[in-house]
């Protein structure tokens, strides 16, 4: 790393780079939000004018890995430490446009893609450069100063230290979150002027730890997925483990739930009725696993949505349990299957 990188040269050392990256990552990590916001508003999931389904962990999943791999490009190819993510700006005018059917998914992604090669074939050409040397001073101060500007909007409208509904104002001061917020930023200040390393790492870790008591730090529809068996059979994860879980998750904020979807073949889980009778029999009741107990895709069977498999070579869309796929989190509790699948079988069906 040492030979590679020049840190030496360079005045630093791995301690603070290690330090720098993650400080970098926590302060940029916000993209991971606006993002998937941009695209599905205020929904976990948006079906465009195709009638294909956008999900907000989708776009989150994609964004960190094109975030990953730009990064990467740029640590071993130009031997820079600049992170770069996702671009902020024409996302939200296409989200927009695809949230009012005005625009299908595919349609922005064809748009964002000949934009990319657009700006790749200026810089082949070298006329970026030109376009940048001929771009006056002012405006380039003020594109910066607008982002952070917006980028402050955002954080200051999220934590509600600022009004933003009837013009300027001031949020609730009484509230945990804003008082967390200002506690947030004065830290942030104090270990700056001691000079202190990695001080706004430290102080997100620090709010984000002490927002958890306060109930300001939050894990909502946590969906725990387990297998609840079939009546008069053993081979299946016990409730004493599922409960494991769900304390875990409890103490860490979260607001945990069990859930299975329903078999197509017949037996004790055919239906939601019988399915959480069978649950219960086997020992999956609210107060043993210390959280509420639902069925994913309904009484039937047919409450589900129906998502694209990209890539799928078989299948080419599957079907989603409701409850699972409105979860923020999901955590797959399936017990060891001992076929060819060896416990995949369990946690596809599991989802729907």
């Amino acid at each position: 790393m040492e030979k590679f990188f020049k840190l030496g040269l360079r005045g630093t050392d791995k301690k603070t780079e290690i330090i720098a990256g993650l400080t970098t990552f926590m302060t940029m990590a916000y993209v991971l939000a606006v993002q998937p916001a941009a695209i599905c508003g205020g929904e976990a999931y948006i079906t465009d004018v195709n009638g294909v389904v956008i999900t907000k962990s989708a776009i989150m999943i994609t964004c960190a890995l094109v975030s990953g791999l730009i990064t990467l490009l740029m640590a071993f190819y130009t031997n820079f430490p600049f992170a770069l993510s996702t671009g902020m700006g024409s996302n939200f005018i296409l989200g927009a446009l695809i949230q009012s059917q005005a625009l299908s998914f595919g349609a922005a992604m064809a748009i964002t893609l000949i934009s990319g090669i657009v700006f790749v074939l200026l810089t082949v050409f070298g006329l970026r450069d030109l376009i940048v040397r001929v771009i006056p001073k002012n405006i380039k101060i003020a594109i910066s100063a607008s982002i952070g500007f917006f980028i402050a909007y955002l954080g200051f409208k999220n934590c509600g230290i600022g009004s933003f509904e009837n013009g300027i104002a001031l949020g609730n001061l009484t509230d945990p979150a804003v008082l967390l917020a200002i506690g947030g930023l004065l830290l942030i200040i104090v270990l700056n002027a001691l000079n202190v390393k990695g001080a706004i790492l430290i102080s997100i870790i620090a709010t984000t730890l002490i927002g958890i008591p306060l109930g300001v730090t939050t894990l909502n529809g946590v969906a725990a997925v387990p297998d609840f068996g079939e009546l008069g059979n053993v081979s299946y994860l016990r409730p004493n483990y599922a409960r494991a879980v769900v304390d875990v998750v409890k103490e860490l904020g979260g607001k945990p739930f069990l859930t299975d979807c329903n078999t197509l073949y017949p037996g004790s889980r055919k239906n939601a009725l019988e399915h959480l009778y069978c649950a219960w029999e086997n020992g999956f009741t609210p107060l043993t696993v210390g959280c509420p107990i639902l069925i994913g895709d309904g009484l039937k069977g047919t409450d589900d949505i129906e998502v694209p498999v990209r890539g799928g070579e078989y299948v080419k869309n599957a079907k989603i349990g409701r409850a699972v796929m409105d979860a923020d989190v999901i955590i797959s509790l399936t017990h060891f299957k001992g076929h060819e699948a060896t416990g995949f079988g369990g946690a596809l069906k599991n989802l729907g």
